[in-house]
């Protein structure tokens, strides 16, 4: 196997989301390339950081349909009983909760954990604290809830 064929294996796709930021990324790029090389330079560490940032791997799942698997890579910091957000709708009774932190170094693409009827997607606009902090429940986040 020679070189090509080792980086043509080990490539991962952007997810879509991602485009527009390596797009922008390789404008920077051709510009700097025109006007001043340090610019290029930040173009390219750019598009770099996003096509790693923005991976989109396949994942293999597991042939049981009770499975139940991690929606996202990270580190699972949580795994106890609370309220579902309230944009779902939901009662407000205490349901399983597993929470994963995503460093920025982890896979950002989110899957959907189990079989079942997705019954309702909540997308709540938010900020960007630090997820240790207490001001993370302003975070931008999506909810989904799934019926089995």
């Amino acid at each position: 196997m020679d070189i090509i064929d080792s980086l043509r294996s080990a490539w991962v796709p952007p997810h879509r989301a991602g485009l527009p930021f390596i797009i922008g990324g390789v404008v920077i790029f051709v510009v700097g390339l025109i006007v001043a090389g340090w610019l290029a330079w930040i173009g390219l560490a750019f598009v770099l950081f996003c096509l790693f940032f923005f991976r989109d791997p396949a994942r293999v799942m597991p042939a049981r349909p009770d499975a139940v698997v991690a929606p996202a890579d990270g580190r699972v910091v949580i795994v106890d009983q609370a309220v579902p957000p309230a944009e779902l709708g939901l009662p407000p009774v205490a349901m399983p909760r597993v929470a994963i932190f995503l460093s920025v170094l982890d896979v950002h693409v989110n899957r959907v954990p189990m079989a079942g009827m997705v019954t309702r997607i909540a997308y709540r606009h938010g900020t960007f604290a630090n997820a240790a902090a207490k001001e993370s429940e302003l975070n931008e986040r999506n909810a989904i809830a799934i019926r089995l």
